[in-house]
């Protein structure tokens, strides 16, 4: 059973065809600012392993910001396209995987947010092979607060923060992400029998 309508392949030979003429350069600004969540990380620990955690902080935070507005630009640039809407979750864990796995040496803890955004990322990926893609509120309100406990966490390092924000964002964080697999289960479950 084929899950993509288009070639990954191909549409990555378009974004660097894209990308490289005036004309079409617009277009591609969206899936660019996407990838960049999937690079960020290449910049932002080795930030922090040279103790630069303020511009890691800084880094983690405007690649965050690339989440909140990829979307907007896609549609106001009408270059919204399925490579793209796939492009985004992809980016998305890469960002989270890339910069959480440096914060398991400061607290194990992380692993429970690796743990549920695996368990997230296996929904997606199941419903997406029945061609059953949703994204909700809850799903972008919590990768918001996923994405702004990442970067305060970096921020915590060393520097002087209150000392129950990063808890109280973990807290939260992991109630949108446990709300968010309920969400996502629930809707997915509903479509699948209508179908």
């Amino acid at each position: 059973m084929k899950i993509l309508d288009y070639s990954p392949k191909d549409e990555l030979k378009n974004l660097t065809k894209d990308i490289t003429h005036k004309k079409t350069f617009k277009k591609q600004i969206p899936n660019l600012l996407t990838m960049s969540r999937a690079f960020g990380p290449l910049l932002i620990v080795p930030m922090a392993l040279k103790n630069n955690i303020l511009g890691a902080t800084i880094v983690c935070s405007l690649v965050a910001i690339t989440d909140l507005i990829d979307g907007a630009v896609a549609r106001k640039l009408d270059a919204v396209t399925d490579f793209g809407k796939d492009l985004d979750p992809l980016c998305d864990k890469l960002f989270v995987l890339g910069i959480t796995i440096p914060l398991l040496f400061y607290n194990l803890l992380y692993l429970i947010t690796l743990f549920l955004e695996g368990v997230i990322s296996i929904i997606n990926l199941k419903y997406r092979k029945e061609k059953i893609t949703k994204s909700s509120y809850l799903g972008k309100i919590k990768t918001g607060a996923l994405f702004t406990l990442l970067c305060t966490s970096y921020l915590s390092i060393n520097n002087r923060i209150p000392e129950q924000i990063v808890p109280s964002l973990f807290t939260l964080t992991t109630f949108l992400q446990i709300a968010a697999i309920y969400g996502y289960y629930n809707t997915y479950k509903k479509i699948s029998n209508l179908n």
